[in-house]
């Protein structure tokens, strides 16, 4: 008997085609690579290859790059790497440039310092940049974000605290431009409130007493100034004056002993700014500063 042929095979199937997906590890980006937005700004910021200027718009590209990325944040993901570039050009025109966009970016969204912390840390070390022009503009910006207006958003409590402790570096900077700069930007942040700013205040207010005759006249100018204001408030809304400025009449009086400033500076703010403008009290306290004065010539 015979076996019945096997049935015939059947033919394989063809191999599926092989679809390859987006990497796991990063979202694809919102900008394609021929981005006409993306590549404007490419165009626009100086390389070192170029300093730019390919765009007729070269001048504003900063505060355009500002405005779009408060509608879409994405583009600084995109454009990190160029912008941080901005920041170690060998120009130190450039890397002021770029310090100031910076700048503009993180006083318009406080989030960007958590969103784009490969940002924040290039922009802080500018604080320790060689040239003290630079110096003198990050204190300048520092100062805005950390204690800004009331109008405007304020920084997280502990990149606050991180500005505060660059700033106190150039209070004490060894460029005489860059201390002026920082006891004028201090003085002015701290018109309405003291804020973050104490220990700021309590080192601007030892520039009274700087080495440079100029630096310590302005931070006594400014000093003054700012502890006259802030007592007139206490005194009509019965309070007190901060702590960090409750020492400057005592700091005035010690520049005055130590022959090293402009004694007529000190008398005329001791006469225009810092005594009372009714007479017996004056009166009173003339004879307070002579007694101190006099105690403190005999020690």
């Amino acid at each position: 008997m015979r076996r019945a042929p096997p049935p015939p095979r059947a033919a394989p199937s063809p191999p599926l085609p092989h679809r390859r997906g987006p990497p796991a590890h990063r979202p694809p980006s919102p900008f394609p690579r021929r981005s006409p937005l993306l590549n404007f700004f490419r165009t626009c910021i100086p390389s070192s290859s170029s300093l730019g200027g390919e765009s007729e718009h070269q001048e504003h590209w900063p505060t355009l790059l500002v405005e779009v990325a408060a509608a879409a944040p994405e583009l600084l993901q995109e454009l990190g790497q160029q912008l941080v570039d901005l920041l170690k050009f060998d120009d130190a025109s450039v890397r002021e440039t770029g310090a100031a966009l910076f700048a503009d970016l993180f006083a318009q969204e406080p989030a960007y310092y958590q969103k784009f912390p490969q940002l924040f840390d290039p922009f802080a070390a500018v604080f320790r940049d060689v040239s003290p022009a630079v110096r003198a503009k990050m204190v300048e910006h520092g100062v805005r974000l950390a204690h800004p207006p009331k109008e405007l958003p304020r920084p997280p409590a502990n990149l606050a605290e991180q500005l505060v402790e660059e700033l106190k570096g150039k209070v004490c900077d060894p460029d005489d431009k860059v201390r002026t700069t920082a006891v004028k930007a201090v003085c002015a942040a701290c018109w309405e409130s003291i804020g973050p700013f104490a220990p700021l205040v309590a080192a601007a207010r030892e520039r009274m007493r700087d080495k440079k005759s100029q630096v310590a006249g302005v931070a006594m100018e400014q000093m003054v100034t700012l502890y006259r204001h802030h007592a007139a408030v206490a005194a009509a809304g019965g309070g007190s004056v901060p702590e960090p400025l409750a020492e400057v009449p005592s700091t005035l009086l010690a520049a005055y002993l130590s022959n090293t400033c402009d004694r007529n500076q000190i008398e005329n703010l001791l006469y225009q700014k810092l005594l009372p403008t009714d007479g017996a009290q004056r009166l009173r306290a003339i004879t307070d500063v002579h007694a101190v004065l006099k105690g403190k010539e005999r020690d």
